[in-house]
């Protein structure tokens, strides 16, 4: 993700009032403001519950100056949806930010991953702001539900094989499908 605007809080404000509305999330959390290289550290209960966001935040093993940071949770089975713009220097003229999440194991993996997509282009439309979407599954480009559940059923699909493959071979009772 790119912004080039002066002020980051206004795309994510209006995707976090857009995913309250939307009733897509069981959890839309507040836009929190991250400020100074300290912030990595994790002293207390509050920054263990910010570790994801903070470590999804460092780049190329430097931490951020200055970061807006929003967390959307879908539901069960599916990780936690951070969206967050930082400055990595106070020379950086453009905020940005990239993260993924993991929706293959959510209750109901095509709600989830079409919430999250949706989330996404919800921000691609905000003004100043670009954003590139990498989605393994490839509904974020084709939006085509039968597509996803076909990519779905491919990885489970493999995953069993896996799990045959290492019984087999381990002869071990503990390994269970």
């Amino acid at each position: 993700m790119r912004y080039v605007g002066e002020d980051p809080s206004i795309p994510l404000t209006s995707v976090r009032e857009w995913a309250t509305n939307s009733k897509l999330f069981r959890h839309v959390g507040q836009l929190q403001l991250f400020v100074g290289r300290g912030w990595g550290h994790m002293n207390n209960t509050q920054d263990e519950r910010d570790r994801w966001l903070m470590i999804q935040a460092k780049s190329e093993n430097h931490v951020p100056v200055v970061m807006y940071g929003l967390k959307l949770w879908w539901g069960n089975g599916c990780e936690e949806t951070n969206l967050f713009l930082a400055k990595y220097s106070t020379s950086q003229k453009n905020w940005r930010g990239r993260s993924f999440t993991k929706t293959h194991y959510a209750s109901d993996f095509v709600s989830a991953h079409a919430a999250i997509c949706t989330a996404l282009e919800a921000l691609s439309r905000q003004p100043e702001m670009t954003v590139t979407v990498y989605d393994n599954a490839g509904f974020w480009e084709k939006r085509q539900v039968t597509e996803l559940v076909k990519e779905l059923d491919g990885w489970n699909e493999y995953l069993e094989r896996a799990s045959k493959l290492l019984r087999n071979r381990f002869h071990h009772s503990k390994i269970r499908d």
